[in-house]
């Protein structure tokens, strides 16, 4: 391909043109082969244990902003979460606080906590 043809066969990044791809490719394979090397897919196996990955990776992010958003919630009523750490959100980090903000956060912390009441032991 010469610098002629390279230049026609630019188009503004905008511009998507199907037929115009396909020529650039068919051109390239001509050229040399070497530069279009055949897609490997990855096995059953390992494209699960990425779903895997990816999905537990998507449960942590979840679960932290439920944390977070608990916390900045809390601390912008004027209240702190008492044994609220990284490892996880207890019941009893909810016993001190107002009733009015136990239940405005009593759905985002049952959530966090895997469906155990927030009430704690103060009931």
């Amino acid at each position: 391909m010469d610098t002629l043809e390279a230049r026609e066969t630019r188009r503004p990044a905008m511009k998507k043109d199907d037929q115009l791809d396909a020529m650039t490719l068919a051109r390239l394979v001509r050229i040399d082969p070497r530069l279009l090397c055949p897609v490997k897919h990855s096995s059953a196996e390992v494209q699960a244990d990425l779903t895997v990955i990816r999905s537990r990776a998507a449960l942590v992010r979840a679960r932290t902003m439920l944390f977070n958003a608990t916390r900045g919630l809390t601390k912008s009523y004027g209240e702190r979460l008492c044994g609220c750490n990284a490892h996880g959100m207890k019941p009893k980090a909810a016993q001190d606080l107002s009733p009015e903000l136990k239940y405005a956060l009593k759905p985002m912390m049952l959530e966090s906590m895997g469906g155990t009441d927030i009430q704690g032991p103060s009931g």
